[in-house]
C-alpha cells in the first residue's frame, strides 16, 4: 500500500484483500456504513487487468439509483474518517471523479482499456494539487495562504504543519510567524484542517472568495 498526504492508495492484489474482512465499518462520526468485500475485490480485479467497469451508485439525498461506466484507476482510504474513494477516469472524455465505494454495487468488468497507462500517471500528477477526493472539472487550481503565530517553544505547532500538510509549502518568516501556501483543486476541502489553527492564524487569502468569506465569518 502506497501512503499519501493522509490518504492511503489501496494497490493490493484481490486475492490478498480475502484475507481481510471488510463488512462494517465506523466513520469519523461514528456511524455505520457498509462495505461490500465483493464489491472491492472485482473493483480490484478490474483496476489490475486495466479494465473499464459498468456499476451501480445509490445515492441517499434523494433516495436514487444510478448506472455508471468508468475506467477504474486507484482507491483511496482516508485515515481520517476510514471511507474508501474509488478514483475513476470517463472513458470517453477522460474526466477524473471520485466514487465512495460503500455506495457501489453490482460491479461488472468490461473491456481492457487501452490508454489505461496514461490515466494513471495523469492522476499521479493531480495528486500533487489533490488535499482530498475532489477534482474539479475546470483546471484552475485554488490558491491559499495562512500565516500562523508559534511562540518560541511552540515547536509542536510548527511541526504540525510539516506532518500534516498533504501538498504546499511552509515558509518561516520569523521567529514566530510561518506561512503556508498551497495550490488545490478544491479548497473546501481544507476547512477541517484549517480550523484547528484558527485561534492561531493572523492572515487569511484564497482565490476561491466565496470559501475564503465564509471561512473568515
Amino acid at each position: 500500500m502506497l501512503v499519501n498526504y493522509n490518504l492511503i492508495a489501496l494497490d493490493i492484489d484481490a486475492q490478498l484483500l480475502q484475507t481481510y474482512v471488510f463488512d462494517v465499518r465506523l466513520d469519523a462520526d461514528g456511524r455505520q456504513y457498509n462495505i461490500s468485500r465483493k464489491v472491492l475485490c472485482a473493483l480490484l480485479d478490474a483496476i489490475g487487468e486495466q479494465r473499464t467497469i459498468r456499476f451501480k451508485t445509490t445515492s441517499r439525498h434523494p433516495p436514487a439509483v444510478y448506472d455508471n461506466e468508468a475506467v477504474p484507476l486507484k482507491i483511496f482510504i482516508s485515515v481520517q474518517s476510514g471511507r474508501q474513494h474509488l478514483m475513476t477516469a470517463n472513458p470517453d472524455t477522460g474526466k477524473i471523479r471520485s466514487y465512495r465505494v460503500d455506495l457501489i454495487s453490482d460491479v461488472v468488468p468490461g473491456d481492457v482499456y487501452e490508454g489505461y497507462s496514461e490515466l494513471r500517471r495523469r492522476l499521479n500528477r493531480m495528486q500533487k494539487s489533490m488535499w482530498g477526493v475532489s477534482v474539479r472539472s475546470s483546471a484552475k487550481l485554488d490558491h491559499l495562504e495562512f500565516v500562523i503565530r508559534a511562540d518560541e517553544d511552540e515547536d509542536y505547532i510548527v511541526n504540525r504543519l510539516y506532518r500534516e500538510k498533504r501538498c504546499g509549502e511552509v515558509e518561516k518568516i520569523d521567529d514566530n510567524h510561518y506561512r503556508f501556501s498551497c495550490d488545490v483543486y478544491d479548497a473546501g476541502e481544507m476547512v477541517p484542517w484549517l480550523r484547528t489553527f484558527l485561534c492561531r492564524i493572523t492572515a487569511f487569502s484564497c482565490s476561491d472568495r466565496k470559501m475564503e468569506k465564509q471561512f473568515l465569518e
